[in-house]
């Protein structure tokens, strides 16, 4: 069956302007043939070498091939990426508890201020009279038996032990008391402003203000941990700065509160950012009047790679978009800071490069995140010139179920160029299937090839480079040792005991590793090999990368099998030997062996 060109044109939403057509038999059944995914691609391909037939040079056009680029992102993204940093404190109300200290806790201190609805025992130590437990009353006062009303709201327990006492021994010969707190009364506080959760909450009498914020889910992204008031009676009696509790444990302005009191937690629109060899690199919250000197001390100071202290500040001119650098070595005065400044403190071995300053002076800030079997996994920032062993060295070293033959590093470079590979070896395929769905042979057997080319349009390529990562042989070789990119990701997997069969089995998937065992052995333990199997190409993928292939047909040409280790990917590709024409067996060998390493890299991410 022909298909009319006019509803090629229809069908796959191209418009062709300006030029004459010349006439074109498609063949229809093949077109049906292929998978959705595909088909599109080849009437697009088609309908492009249709629209190029009056030109001396073809030109194709851009497919969409499926392939999503990995978030390593790309390399302008890396420029300026703050995104991982964390603001300074913004964890401290994470692990607070949602609930505090029962309300009937009799343990205060003597510091601790009575108010309405607290309850005392006043233990009588000597004298004629019996103990009493005693309720503060709405009046602020106890009432003693035989004495009367005596006020003790607002007087801490301490004072009020010797105010009863003096008390008491107006009206009695040789009396003497001890008084503690039995029940802690409840109190009511507003918070309000930029927390996660502003409201009423009913708290117990011992709260502070840090477990009022904590009540209402803590300060939010918004929300200053510098600017915080608490009111009475409409009027500010305390402002808190938690930089004092986070930096210097100081806990003297972390009063008690009082029933009645609000709690007002402004905004935040000072924060600069802190970077390089700063002992805690973070986004800070500045006051009017602070210098760059004073955040990079809250930072925790200049950490012993520094060089010297000295330390750029990339910042916006105030009426363009363009950036200039400050560099605290030109300054003699501090430094005072702007909104969105960032602050830069270089390394030892740091020069002005690109490495670490682009062109434009922005900072490349795009951490080296370290995972899996890592004793200190997160984000790293990257030191100049520093290598794989460096970092993880800095990281505190493999923990003892790691298991770095397996390692992976990602690099952001390595996945454009895989992404662009992969494009290519799609576009390859898509020509020579349009090429067939206009060419009068019909003796062409493509049913192995479609499913192959589907999943591999899917694969996503992850950008993975092969590196060692064993300590004791980078040491004695230290030219296998990796440098290191800004943005680059690395992952440690944990020891596996497993070795993944995929491809052309009859159930695939994940077996017990059993060494000693061949390629064969997991083979046959994953139900054989199906008929669409090629027994001659078997595609090993090591745990660490390295990829070979095996002939299960012990011909003399091509190893018979290979030594199998944990976390090793087994790949029995489709046989093409079907296939006559060898325009497509040279377009789709490459592609199975990308797909082969592409599994292969996945899987050894994924399955942990």
């Amino acid at each position: 069956m022909i298909l009319d060109f006019n509803k090629i044109i229809q069908t796959s939403t191209i418009f062709l302007f300006s030029y004459s057509l010349h006439a074109q038999e498609i063949n229809e059944d093949f077109i049906n043939s292929l998978p959705s995914s595909v088909k599109q691609d080849v009437l697009n391909q088609v309908v492009g070498n249709i629209s190029n037939n009056d030109s001396n040079e073809k030109s194709y056009s851009a497919f969409d091939t499926g392939i999503s680029v990995n978030p390593l992102e790309s390399s302008e993204a890396i420029k300026e990426d703050f995104s991982n940093l964390k603001r300074f404190g913004e964890d401290f109300f994470k692990s607070f508890p949602s609930t505090f200290m029962p309300i009937n806790d009799p343990s205060a201190n003597s510091e601790y201020i009575l108010d309405i609805d607290d309850k005392v025992f006043i233990q009588v130590i000597t004298g004629d009279i019996s103990s009493e437990e005693l309720v503060v009353n709405r009046d602020g006062a106890i009432y003693i038996p035989n004495v009367g009303p005596l006020n003790v709201a607002g007087v801490s327990l301490g004072n009020a032990n010797k105010l009863i006492n003096a008390t008491l021994q107006k009206y009695f010969i040789d009396i003497n008391v001890v008084v503690t707190l039995s029940s802690v009364r409840d109190i009511q506080i507003l918070v309000a402003g930029q927390v996660n959760f502003p409201g009423v909450y009913t708290l117990g009498g011992y709260s502070s203000i840090l477990h009022a914020i904590g009540s209402a889910g803590g300060i939010n992204s918004n929300g200053s941990f510098r600017d915080i008031k608490v009111k009475r009676n409409g009027k500010t009696i305390k402002s808190l700065d938690l930089y004092d509790l986070f930096t210097r444990a100081d806990t003297s302005s972390i009063s008690s509160l009082r029933s009645g009191d609000a709690i007002l937690v402004s905004a935040s629109n000072k924060q600069v950012r802190v970077i390089g060899a700063v002992n805690n690199p973070a986004i800070y919250e500045f006051v009017e009047g602070e210098s760059a000197e004073d955040i990079i001390s809250y930072a925790g100071g200049a950490s012993n790679l520094s060089q010297n202290g000295l330390f750029f500040i990339s910042r916006h001119r105030d009426k363009t978009n363009n950036k200039y650098t400050i560099s605290s070595k030109d300054e003699e005065d501090p430094i005072k800071l702007l909104t969105k400044d960032n602050i830069f403190l270089p390394y030892t071995s740091f020069k002005s490069d690109d490495l670490s300053i682009s062109p434009d002076n922005s900072f490349i800030t795009k951490p080296i995140n370290i995972s899996g079997g890592i004793k200190n996994p997160g984000d790293y920032y990257l030191e100049q010139d520093e290598t794989l062993s460096s970092l993880i060295n800095r990281a505190g070293g493999y923990t003892e179920d790691a298991y770095p033959f397996g390692g992976v590093l990602l690099n952001n470079e390595a996945l454009n160029l895989e992404v662009e590979y992969n494009a290519r070896l799609y576009s390859e395929a898509i020509k020579s299937l349009a090429t067939l769905a206009t060419s009068s042979s019909q003796d062409v057997n493509i049913s192995n090839l479609l499913p192959l080319l589907e999943e591999f349009k899917n694969i996503k390529p992850i950008g993975r480079i092969q590196t060692e990562f064993d300590s004791f042989k980078i040491e004695l070789d230290p030219a296998k040792d990796m440098l290191l990119s800004h943005g680059d990701k690395i992952f440690i997997p944990f020891k596996s005991n497993v070795v993944h069969v995929f491809g052309e089995v009859l159930n695939s998937g994940s077996k017990s590793f059993i060494a000693g065992n061949t390629a064969k052995d997991y083979i046959d333990a994953s139900g054989g090999i199906n008929k669409s199997a090629d027994k001659s190409s078997i595609i090993i993928v090591h745990a660490n990368g390295d990829t070979e292939r095996i002939n299960l047909r012990r011909s003399l040409f091509g190893k018979a099998d290979a030594n199998i280790f944990p976390g090793s990917v087994i790949y029995v590709t489709r046989d093409l030997e079907s296939i006559n024409s060898i325009q497509l067996l040279s377009t789709f060998s490459p592609i199975i062996s990308s797909l082969a390493i592409s599994l292969a890299s996945l899987n050894s991410i994924n399955r942990n």
